[in-house]
């Protein structure tokens, strides 16, 4: 807050209760003002407190010290004065003599160390001349033992009453009989005839016997001003033991002396208060003074509180206090996680682990030091929860030994016990848990935890590292989730509503294994030394742990929680529903192309953790089943269908060498790729033309310097067709009539100056290209249909599904013509043009990074399948159905950034005519 402004009841404070301290003014926080209007800022517990005289004032806090310093400390002053005399002049002084003691405090809060600047300035008007207090003594002294003890009695009665008590001026009638009454500041002209002395009486907060307190001043500016009092006698009423004291108290006249048309000008006024008798700020620093503990959680309040204020007013604090987390793995992902989740507030953290520290783990692990790691090693769940206190030591962290059942790692009878009890002790983990990441280093060990999940319908994340490449991922919904009608309760359903279950797999978001078409086996055993370490490049587990405590946070959130739709990062910066941002399903990057995208994927029917089939087995079996999937690898391959998948895809085969001659001169380990085999590939996708089509269509630059006749010529499966319909011999002897031909009739494709900057190998004096039979012929128009696309796209799902890069650079030799892919050369030279005069067009890079998003898409999808390439075959239909999803995901992100690019195009003001 820059300032604030508290007009009424801000401060209270009493008469002087004791001979030798004075009683302070006091600021409370309930005097601070709420969000409700002023008129509700009335502190019911000042009104009847004798302790409570609540008086006026101001607090102007700043943002920085630099802002207090710089404060017109005279002018504030002066403001405040004004308002007093204004309060004289029109009598409200009268009706309510607690604005005679406005008061003004600035200050400055520097909350991260807990320093306070402050300065209180008590405004009192100077009549001028001054006036004269003289015959100033002891009440006891200057009135008669009837009279003191009489008065006495009133001041008690008067700070008795409820309607009183709080009232700090007032006016003392003592009548001839030596009898003492205390009135309101308002009956002094009806009294004042009848007493026979009159005392001008006020609640003295001053102990000194001979100074009057500070509320004098004003006091006797408004006798003054209101009835032309020129001598008056004033009582300064103090206390001792809570009642009326009449050798404490002080009884003195008053001079006053003011010139002709005073009344026109506000009197000078001082006020700030002395420190050592110098107008200096005060500072107060608690920290020392107050509890480390408490002063930490205040601290890390602070910035959630600070970030809530200043950009994000809908971050809830209390339910993000308020989550259970469980973190499954305590090794690299799992301490960056941790320590993520206590900076967003997140206070309740169960660690689980079996392992020890070791001595490679603290520079990777920032939960451990290198002490962690003697004496053969602390376990990893203790240790990260010792420190996770060190750190914060308000965590409520536990850590939990105990490893977690896995398919593929079979356990014999005498260790059933002890599994089963592993088992039931991560369900009870998981239900005492809302929220849960998994963050293991192997496949298999999450397989449990996301059944579990599955069943009970609680938010999981996953978080996955490679070498240079990362996964962070949520689950969806489990498969009973959106089925009202179904019984939790039971364990079975029935035949009726398994159509309803298999609809409601299309709409689910999927976990970790749905893109599987093998069930989890045993990635540990028989390991070389470099494969039983997660050797992965160390950025990757910071970024990785960052993503997945933000797709938490977004899911606690979002209206719609687990069962948000993903979104996909349709323009970068763009504006968004919900205030935390998009909130994605799969969040893919790679670091060795500082690149990363968001993709969508569904449930699948045949997942061998998530799916209907197997929650429903796990809710009807139990543990019974937990042992038989982890005892038997094809079990959940059997009891998915994904067993009968792989069967009926066996027809689809191909006879890789029926056509290659004994004598052929490729080089040794290659093998021919069937153009019969590309052409199923893009059979199942043809979305994939349609989207480039788009693409090509929409994008101004760089693809219109594209020769194209038509949008329908670039279809990759059109060419592939020509080449299959129309070549009358093999497809592997045509494969290899490629390498010899001269395609010079391609540089007709590209304007002349292109020609020349591309360095295409041919005759280009020829109009036509010298092609000597009609198997060439046919060749070379395939190959132009295909390369309007880009042998790049093509070569890169050809590698992806065949788990090698033999197919693209094979793809590249063929056209002996060129050095590389055509799209790639025709940006190259797009981006030598710019750069001597522009920097590189956003447009060329986001072409480019389309390329490099199905690299990365195709790499992800070929490494959930079985490394073998005849594995890959017989389960190519499921394969497709993947890859179909993902880009898709990846070419609606392309298409929606589209606008964007058009629009950065059109800002450039030189046009490239000179690439044209």
């Amino acid at each position: 807050m820059s300032n604030m402004g508290l007009k009424t009841h801000l401060s209270f404070y009493a008469p002087c209760s004791h001979s030798q301290v004075s009683n302070h003014l006091t600021l409370l926080a309930e005097s601070l003002p709420s969000e409700l209007s002023e008129a509700s800022l009335t502190l019911e517990t000042s009104h009847g407190n004798r302790n409570r005289c609540s008086i006026p004032g101001i607090l102007y806090n700043t943002n920085t010290v630099e802002s207090f310093h710089a404060l017109d400390k005279q002018k504030l002053l002066k403001e405040e004065a004004g308002k007093i005399w204004d309060d004289i002049l029109t009598g409200k002084a009268v009706e309510d003599c607690s604005v005679l003691l406005r008061f003004l405090v600035i200050s400055f809060a520097d909350l991260k160390r807990w320093s306070f600047h402050y300065w209180f300035c008590f405004p009192a008007l100077m009549l001028d001349p001054p006036t004269t207090v003289v015959n100033l003594r002891p009440a006891s002294q200057w009135l008669n033992t009837a009279e003191a003890e009489s008065l006495s009695a009133a001041c008690n009665k008067w700070r008795s009453s409820k309607s009183t008590t709080d009232v700090p001026f007032f006016v003392v009638m003592i009548d001839p009989n030596s009898c003492a009454t205390v009135k309101l500041l308002k009956d002094w002209e009806a009294y004042q005839n009848d007493a026979h002395k009159i005392l001008f009486g006020f609640y003295d907060p001053c102990h000194l016997p001979n100074n009057p307190g500070w509320p004098l001043r004003n006091f006797l500016a408004l006798i003054t001003a209101r009835w032309n009092l020129k001598s008056v006698q004033f009582f300064c009423y103090r206390e001792k033991r809570g009642f009326a004291d009449m050798d404490l108290s002080l009884i003195g006249e008053a001079l006053i002396t003011v010139p002709q048309g005073w009344k026109d000008v506000v009197p000078n006024a001082v006020g700030w208060e002395l420190k050592k008798g110098r107008k200096v700020p005060r500072c107060v620093g608690l920290a020392q003074s107050m509890d480390p503990t408490r002063l930490a959680i205040s601290a890390a309040d602070l910035n959630l509180k600070l970030m809530r204020w200043r950009a994000l007013p809908s971050l809830d604090l209390s339910a993000l206090s308020s989550v259970r987390c469980l973190l499954l793995g305590a090794g690299t992902l799992g301490c960056q996680v941790a320590r993520m989740l206590l900076a967003w507030g997140i206070r309740k953290i169960t660690l689980v682990d079996n392992g020890r520290v070791a001595m490679s783990n603290p520079l990777r692990q920032s939960l451990y030091t290198f002490d962690d790691c003697l004496n053969g090693g602390a376990y990893k769940a203790t240790a990260a929860v010792e420190s996770l206190k060190r750190i914060f030591p308000a965590v409520e962290a536990e850590g939990v030994v105990m490893a977690i059942p896995m398919p593929g790692h079979p356990v014999n009878s005498q260790e059933h016990d002890s599994v089963l009890e592993d088992c039931k002790r991560l369900h009870g983990l998981i239900d005492a848990h809302d929220a849960v990441f998994l963050l293991t280093d192997t496949r298999e060990s999450r397989w449990l935890p996301t059944l579990l999940c599955a069943n009970t319908n609680k938010i999981t994340i996953t978080s996955a590292l490679g070498f240079d490449s990362f996964l962070v991922m949520r689950h969806g919904a489990g498969p009973f989730s959106h089925a009202s009608d179904f019984n939790t309760e039971t364990a079975n359903s029935s035949a009726a509503d398994v159509p309803k279950f298999c609809e409601n797999e299309k709409h689910r978001l999927g976990c970790y294994f749905c893109s599987d078409v093998v069930a989890p086996t045993d990635s540990t055993s028989n390991r070389t030394l470099d494969q039983q370490c997660t050797v992965t490049r160390p950025g990757l587990a910071p970024i990785a742990s960052a993503l997945a405590v933000e797709l938490l946070i977004g899911i606690l959130h979002h209206p719609q929680g687990i069962f948000a739709e993903g979104d996909i990062n349709s323009s970068i910066g763009g504006a968004t529903e919900q205030p935390l941002g998009i909130l994605p399903h799969q969040i893919r990057g790679s670091i060795s192309q500082f690149s990363q995208m968001t993709l969508l994927g569904h449930s699948s029917s045949n997942c061998t953790a998530c799916c209907h089939t197997v929650v429903s087995e796990y809710r009807s079996r139990g543990m019974q089943f937990i042992l038989e999937a982890i005892n038997h690898p094809t079990y959940l391959e059997d009891l998915t269908g994904l067993t009968e998948l792989m069967k009926s895809a066996s027809s689809f085969s191909l006879d890789w060498d029926k056509d290659i001659d004994d004598d052929e001169d490729l080089e040794s380990g290659f093998e021919v790729l069937s153009f019969s085999w590309i052409q199923k590939c893009f059979e199942v996708l043809p979305f994939m033309d349609k989207a480039f089509a788009k693409l090509v269509l929409d994008i101004d630059y760089p693809m219109s310097a594209w020769k194209v006749d038509s949008i329908e010529r670039l279809s990759l499966s059109h060419g592939l067709l020509l080449l299959e319909n129309k070549n009358s011999s093999s497809v592997a002897s045509a494969t290899r009539h490629l390498k010899p031909i001269q395609l010079g009739c391609f540089s007709f494709s590209f304007s002349t100056n292109f020609g020349k900057d591309l360095n295409i190998q041919g005759d280009n004096n020829n109009s036509k290209a010298r092609f000597f039979s009609s198997k060439e012929i046919v060749i070379n128009e395939a190959l132009k249909e295909m390369k309007h696309i880009g042998f790049c796209v093509c070569g890169i799902m050809l590698s992806g599904l065949c788990n090698n890069g033999k197919p693209y650079l094979e793809l590249r030799k063929m056209v002996g013509g060129f050095d590389g892919s055509l799209v790639l050369m025709l940006d190259t030279k797009i981006n030598e043009q710019l750069l001597k005069k522009v920097p590189i067009l956003k447009e060329v890079k986001e072409i480019n990074d389309v390329v490099a998003d199905l690299v990365v898409a195709s790499d992800e999808v070929k490494n959930d399948v079985a490394k073998e390439l005849k594995t890959k075959l017989q389960v190519f239909e499921k394969l497709c159905d993947v890859v179909k999803m993902k880009v898709d995901d990846m070419f609606a992100k392309v298409m929606s950034q589209r606008t964007e690019l058009i629009d950065c195009i059109r800002m450039i003001k030189q046009p490239l005519k000179s690439v044209a």
